[in-house]
């Protein structure tokens, strides 16, 4: 309520939602004691519930900013649609255009305390008809949040950033744990390129450490990023011990041997793709002839059992004459077993 506040000489704790260390003025304390009998049933049927029960709350709010309310009342009612919600009521003396943002800030607070439905009454004690706004507009309205998972992402989106700060979110990506050293090295590589400075590199280095945490990472990100030569030669002989006068000469060299290492890592990557493609078809012209085979071995048997002589199947499959016999003797040698 905006009233100013005044000390009393006779304070006193109040019972149920009106206590407070200290009253205030005569005409707050007159208010807060005849409260329920007043106002509640105005606002019983203002809003129209059949009241069972009334357990008041207290009326200030832990938050980061201590909120003072004039009532919240938990309401039990005989409603089944509606058995129980929280009453919020402010009494104002005056017309104040911040009470819509005052009642939402009260709003969120007790919704997620009491996890009930909350109803706002304000009661208006002024003589002037009051200009105060008692609806959000649809844009202040509280909908819910967008939420975002990074592990949706793959990680080859944030490789292909040119920003450090994108970079090292491929750490949080969609991938395989056991794909996590190949990550890992290929988000270094990358920070070696993009960084335009040595202490650059090792800021963002540190951030994909503490990044790592998220997915249990931190002791392989430590050991990759000491281990790779890239990391060795920034750290601990780049940084600290290249001269001024040498400098130019040892930095050339520097990325030489990163160039150098980073084709390796990917004709090694190449490789191995070309080793998986080629055991794709190999697996597959396996499979292939397996089923041939079978259909093969499915249409002798059919042709055989209608009297087909050995020599016209041979004609009409179009089949090696090794083929044919090797089918052959495997029906012959299904039928025996089974015999």
């Amino acid at each position: 309520m905006a009233k100013k506040s005044v000390p009393s000489k006779n304070s006193s704790k109040l019972e149920g939602n009106t206590k407070r260390e200290g009253e205030g003025s005569m005409y707050d304390k007159i208010l807060r004691e005849n409260l329920l009998q007043l106002f509640l049933p105005l606002v019983q049927e203002e809003l129209n519930f059949e009241l069972k029960a009334i357990h008041p709350l207290p009326d200030k709010q832990a938050t980061t900013v201590l909120r003072e309310t004039d009532a919240f009342l938990r309401i039990e009612t005989h409603s089944e649609d509606e058995p129980e919600f929280i009453l919020h009521i402010e009494f104002e003396s005056g017309d104040d255009p911040e009470m819509i943002y005052r009642v939402m800030e009260h709003h969120g607070i007790e919704l997620r305390k009491y996890r009930l439905p909350i109803k706002h009454v304000v009661v208006y004690l002024g003589e002037e008809k009051p200009k105060m706004r008692t609806k959000l507009r649809k844009e202040e309205i509280f909908e819910g949040f967008t939420l975002v998972r990074a592990s949706s992402f793959s990680p080859q989106k944030w490789l292909e950033e040119e920003e450090p700060s994108r970079i090292i979110m491929a750490i949080l990506g969609d991938y395989r744990k056991e794909n996590a050293t190949i990550i890992l090295e290929a988000i270094i590589n990358k920070l070696w390129r993009v960084c335009k400075s040595s202490a650059d590199l090792k800021k963002f280095i540190k951030q994909l450490i503490v990044i790592s945490r998220m997915r249990n990472l931190e002791k392989l990100t430590i050991k990759i990023s000491e281990a790779m030569p890239i990391t060795y030669n920034i750290y601990k002989d780049y940084l600290y011990n290249l001269g001024l006068e040498d400098g130019e000469k040892k930095l050339k060299a520097f990325k030489a041997k990163v160039e150098e290492e980073r084709v390796r890592l990917e004709a090694k990557a190449a490789e191995a793709a070309k080793a998986a493609e080629e055991k794709a078809r190999l697996e597959a012209k396996v499979k292939l002839e397996a089923q041939i085979r079978s259909a093969n071995i499915s249409t002798i048997k059919k042709m055989r059992a209608k009297g087909f002589p050995d020599d016209e199947i041979f004609e009409l499959l179009s089949l090696e004459k090794e083929e044919l016999t090797t089918y052959l003797k495997f029906i012959d040698d299904k039928v025996e077993s089974n015999e």
